[in-house]
């Protein structure tokens, strides 16, 4: 299987003061007053269980306030905690691992296998009454009494530790996440991930929940890059919000392509970044950028991503271009080798590399498409045919040859020849 990528990943991760994780879901501080057999009055002596270390009683107790009513955000709350401590999380030993390393997540490579399994099983017991919560809140049926706000902070920690042990399977390129230019700034660059996509995708989904979490209670999110990574110090904290809130909007997006039921089996095709190959069959090579924009003009939305030093956002021109513009400012990467995208034969030329105010590259204005996604009438038949041409790589057993493609699809495979035809085979299993 190629090796996949995950862009953009955001260093917030799990090197955190433990004062900060002291509160919230890791430390109840809360207080209830009986005032009759309701909702309140079971809560209460939930709690009374809960402080004498009787978790499963007090659990109990809880979830009959929630059978009372649904809408009591205080008992959603407590029954967490209580399964947090009965699944024995201990966040001293998550910071253990956390912090172990120079380096973000790396620490959680020497978490055993057994403790990895605990760790994951015990969060998502955690995780499944938080999200119902949180769902609740969200369609308004919470009285609001404790609202995600209160233990965001805490929900994005849990996330960002099922993000570490998502990560134990890539160790060797953990550190390849993220770079700094000059101790400023924090560039976001390509991450290729040899593991399988299914791992990928609760990479993708996890350290986006996390960073939405992060956003809740902005006062605490800073307090949190600043702990992680001194080069945020220089950022203000708008600059900090905007980061994380660029990142999670883009993880939010890829969570919704791979999620797609039109994308099954094709998630390869969202996360291979920069390997100077077509890997979605439109005879394009890395001809997209992750900025949620059709670049090739083909109807489809970051697929087949080039590999660039996209944006810093240690930079503060680069958060003012982002606020201005929506979208990150675009730079060519030093290091990427110039391939010929569009097929013609002449690599590394203008036009691919040009953009125009609508993101489109200008190579791109010229494409004729047979059948393309932006109608959805089309987009099945759009999908299905560059599919097949994808899996159609076995020069020895062509199924297509450059004909059937120009007349099935048309776009970049208008520009081949039969020569550089044959050269789309390489490099492919």
């Amino acid at each position: 299987m190629k090796p996949f990528m995950m862009f953009k990943v955001l260093t917030v991760a799990l090197t955190l003061s433990v004062g900060f994780i002291g509160c919230n879901l890791f430390n109840p501080t809360e207080s209830a007053d009986v005032a009759s057999d309701d909702p309140d009055a079971l809560t209460y002596e939930g709690y009374i269980h809960f402080r004498k270390g009787e978790y499963t009683i007090a659990s109990d107790y809880f979830k009959q306030a929630i059978h009372a009513d649904s809408s009591h955000s205080s008992a959603w709350y407590a029954w967490a905690k209580c399964i947090m401590n009965q699944q024995n999380i201990n966040v001293f030993e998550m910071l253990k691992y956390a912090k172990s390393s120079g380096s973000a997540l790396s620490g959680f490579l020497q978490m055993s296998d057994d403790e990895a399994i605990k760790y994951k099983n015990g969060i998502d017991s955690v995780l499944f009454v938080l999200d119902q919560l949180i769902a609740r809140e969200k369609a308004g049926k919470t009285d609001n009494a404790v609202p995600f706000r209160v233990y965001s902070a805490s929900y994005s920690i849990l996330q960002l530790t099922k993000t570490g042990i998502a990560m134990r399977k890539t160790q060797s390129s953990i550190n390849n996440m993220f770079s700094t230019e000059n101790g400023f700034g924090i560039n976001f660059s390509q991450l290729n991930l040899d593991t399988l996509v299914d791992d990928v995708k609760e990479i993708i989904h996890t350290t986006k929940e996390a960073l939405i979490a992060l956003q809740e209670n902005p006062d605490q999110m800073s307090t949190v890059l600043d702990d992680l990574a001194p080069e945020f110090k220089l950022l203000s904290d708008t600059g900090k919000v905007v980061a994380v809130g660029f990142v999670a909007d883009q993880l939010s997006f890829m969570d919704q392509q791979v999620s797609s039921t039109d994308n099954a089996g094709r998630e390869s095709v969202f996360f291979t970044v920069g390997n100077h190959i077509d890997d979605d069959g439109d005879g394009c090579v890395d001809e997209e950028l992750p900025d949620k924009i059709d670049n090739d003009g083909d109807g489809e939305i970051d697929e087949d991503l080039r590999s660039n030093d996209i944006y810093n956002m240690g930079d503060p021109n680069t958060v003012i271009a982002y606020q201005k513009t929506g979208y990150p400012p675009f730079k060519i990467s030093d290091s990427y080798k110039l391939v010929d995208i569009n097929g013609d034969g002449e690599p590394g030329n203008a036009e691919e590399w040009e953009i125009n105010p609508d993101r489109i590259f200008k190579f791109a204005t010229a494409l004729t498409w047979t059948v393309r996604a932006t109608d959805p009438s089309s987009k099945e038949e759009h999908i299905r045919i560059k599919e097949a041409i994808r899996l159609d790589n076995d020069i020895n057993n062509i199924q297509y040859d450059l004909d059937a493609r120009k007349a099935m699809l048309g776009g970049c495979w208008n520009n081949y020849d039969y020569n550089r035809f044959l050269m789309w085979f390489e490099g492919r299993k």
